[in-house]
């Protein structure tokens, strides 16, 4: 693309360096609501006459306070799918990117998730604002954008009432095996009528007594932790 001086496309936004945290997480909600992803090139700029010239980057940036830059502007589902690649040219067929390094933030093609929203207001960014990719800008949607939008996830059959129902039950299960280390209320082994029963009737006496006894703690915490199990189960797609 820099070779043959095709310009910016919506899909790929280039940039002579790293914009602030709110501005790059703005393009990148754009690109991820857009269709099919897209990249953000650092260390390239546009001339006067609209060409674009590959000046590089004085130095790698640190990817770690790159992506928490745009932590708190990004969808969490979406922060974690976003990486970015380090480009150094010692040599190229391209005499232009001979000796420069540049870096890329790739954002994926996620339309189980669409729409993304932004978190919060920053610089250039407002909050529960979606943005997309019209004519190589990052822009709100419009009328017609959102519908675009929209009709992706649906396509999709996708549903995020079940992965919230997946956490829930996924969190009850957590807390049902840390009951499992409490004392029993009703004993160790059954209540007190079945240790009473040993102490005055014998083992006969205290089978009959464990028998007629309520269900132990335990027992019904195991009986629960089964059952959420099958509900969990239900949950997944294998």
């Amino acid at each position: 693309m820099l070779k043959n001086n095709v310009g910016e496309a919506n899909e790929i936004d280039f940039k002579r360096e790293w914009p602030e945290g709110s501005k790059l997480a703005k393009h990148v909600l754009g690109l991820a609501n857009y269709g099919g992803g897209g990249c953000v090139v650092a260390g390239v700029a546009e001339t006067e006459e609209g060409r674009l010239e590959p000046i590089g980057l004085p130095g790698l940036k640190d990817k770690t306070k790159l992506l928490n830059g745009i932590d708190a502007y990004v969808p969490e589902v979406l922060r974690r799918q976003v990486e970015v690649l380090d480009f150094q040219y010692s040599d190229s067929e391209y005499p232009k990117l001979k000796g420069k390094t540049f870096q890329v933030l790739l954002v994926p093609d996620d339309p189980e998730h669409l729409p993304f929203v932004a978190a919060r207001d920053g610089e250039d960014v407002k909050a529960t604002v979606i943005y997309t990719r019209r004519n190589v800008a990052t822009v709100p949607v419009d009328h017609e954008e959102l519908q675009r939008i929209i009709s992706r996830r649906v396509e999709t059959g996708y549903s995020s009432r079940r992965e919230l129902d997946l956490r829930e039950h996924l969190e009850q299960l957590r807390v049902l095996y840390e009951q499992l280390g409490r004392p029993d209320p009703g004993g160790a082994e059954g209540g007190v009528g079945v240790l009473l029963g040993r102490l005055f009737g014998g083992p006969d006496l205290a089978q009959k007594m464990y028998e007629s006894s309520p269900e132990s703690f335990s027992k019904f915490m195991w009986r629960a932790i089964e059952k959420k199990k099958q509900l969990i189960e239900a949950e997944l797609v294998f």
